[in-house]
């Protein structure tokens, strides 16, 4: 019997899972979550049901592999409070969540942030658990008091499978609580938040793996010696799953967007967050609130149609179709790259002449332009790459791929991994069992590369550049 390592990938809307063998994927599966639709905070017994579900299924239907390993995936940043009984004090708050937005801003204009940025290479932003704590510490003492142990997602579900608190130093680098430097909890960052070390897990590698305990293995169906892969963030396993090592660019869009490299910790930019991988490397990138929930709420609240249009309204997109309408996508504040979060979105040069066409495709433009900012500030004065690796939901369609293209002027690669987080936390767990040498070792195959129109790409250029006046007039407001 073939063994084979489960990649869990748990985002904010859904869970993904595959099965991945020496010789590729044999099964994957999604799952969108079960309770509440605001996503701010995630009920964590539904959760832990939808994953237990996940992994019994899999296991039920794949009876020819038996399932060695569970690598884990999540989204970040996020926290969870237990208290000594390791139950727990509140729901999972997601980067979503925006109670430490106030104590951020504040710290961010004085002079100490650009030293807790260098030390825990997380950007001051209400997203980050730090910041969250410092609000419950003030507006939920009855919460903040008792607390035992402050989590991350991953964190929760390592507790409830081995019963152990252990961390990736990769997760714990998503905090703002932890040095990315001595690879150790930051002490000012703890004393900023008002906690101890004590009451956060015990840091690991990535490959760190514990045996899952005989109740959860009951529940799930899975083998006496399964073991539990701490893994990382679903952006840091989406640029393994996708095959992009040192200094190759990855772009994702789903629920929010991002672009990310791989390479070693150098330099300082304050709107690039930094976290730790593994070895000498880390995963440089900036994050957007933009994404496929950006256009979801353009169907949903604007056009008041169902959500399951949105496939047929991408795929009729015309590529040649041009607006004189921008669009600034920050429905919930901005991430990066100014890490506003009193940002709002915003229509310009809307007419009586201009319909929902129209004004959906300026919403395409404006994420892409968003993503596009984040990208020329990341790489800054250095030259930016000719390629970039797309993954997420926005890499099923065609349309979307070309768009990026243009408006970054960039050569857009799909690869035939739908699911590269959790292909990577896979990845990760068979290198953890000795299966394969390296997370990178197995590189996905191309589905296709789209390039630039060049005449399309001419006028985003002039169209960013008013992209970016709007912005900064929004900006200084």
């Amino acid at each position: 019997m073939e063994e084979v390592a489960a990649g869990l990938d748990i985002g904010t809307s859904s869970i993904k899972l595959v099965l991945r063998g020496r010789k590729g994927v044999v099964y994957s599966a999604i799952k969108r979550h079960s309770g509440p639709a605001d996503k701010r905070e995630l009920p964590p017994g539904l959760l832990l049901s939808d994953v237990f579900r996940m992994l019994r299924s899999a296991a039920v239907e794949n009876k020819n592999f038996k399932i060695k390993a569970i690598g884990l995936s999540a989204l970040y940043p996020s926290l969870i409070v237990l208290d000594a009984q390791g139950k727990p004090l509140t729901r999972i708050m997601t980067w979503l969540d925006e109670k430490g937005g106030e104590a951020a801003g504040k710290f961010r204009k004085g002079a100490l942030a650009a030293s807790l940025h260098k030390r825990t290479g997380c950007p001051a932003h209400g997203s980050y658990p730090l910041w969250k704590l410092i609000w419950l510490r003030k507006n939920k003492p009855e919460i903040f008091r008792p607390a035992a142990k402050f989590l991350s997602l991953p964190d929760y579900l390592v507790y409830r499978l081995t019963g152990k608190y252990a961390v990736s130093r990769a997760i714990a680098s998503t905090t703002g609580l932890f040095n990315i430097r001595t690879l150790e909890w930051d002490k000012k960052a703890l004393a900023l938040a008002g906690i101890s070390a004590a009451q956060l897990p015990e840091c690991f590698s990535i490959y760190h793996l514990e045996p899952i305990l005989q109740g959860p293995r009951f529940e799930t169906g899975l083998p006496p010696d399964a073991v539990v892969v701490l893994g990382a963030g679903d952006g840091h396993l989406c640029n393994i799953g996708a095959g992009c090592a040192d200094g190759k660019v990855c772009s994702t869009v789903g629920a929010s967007s991002a672009v990310r490299v791989i390479g070693p910790l150098k330099g300082y930019n304050p709107s690039v967050w930094r976290y730790y991988l593994y070895g000498d490397k880390y995963v440089s990138g900036i994050a957007a609130n933009a994404g496929l929930s950006t256009l979801e709420w353009f169907v949903k609240d604007i056009l008041r149609e169902k959500s399951e249009r949105l496939p047929r309204l991408i795929s009729g997109l015309d590529p040649a179709l041009t607006t004189g309408i921008v669009f600034l996508p920050f429905l919930d504040g901005e991430r990066g790259p100014g890490y506003n979060q009193g940002m709002s979105a915003a229509f310009m040069g809307l007419r009586s002449s201009d319909g929902s066409r129209e004004m959906f495709k300026a919403v395409l433009e404006g994420l892409f332009f968003s993503l596009y900012h984040c990208l020329e500030v990341l790489f800054g004065n250095t030259r930016k790459p000719a390629e970039i690796t797309a993954t997420g939901g926005y890499a099923r369609f065609p349309g979307l791929l070309q768009l990026q293209a243009d408006i970054f002027g960039m050569r857009v690669k799909a690869i035939d991994s739908d699911e590269a987080s959790a292909d990577g936390s896979a990845k990760v767990a068979l290198t953890a069992l000795g299966t394969i040498s390296s997370p990178l070792a197995i590189k996905p195959g191309i589905r296709k590369i789209y390039f630039p129109d060049s005449r399309r790409q001419l006028e985003y250029k002039v169209k960013y550049a008013a992209y970016r006046k709007f912005y900064e007039m929004q900006a200084d407001k």
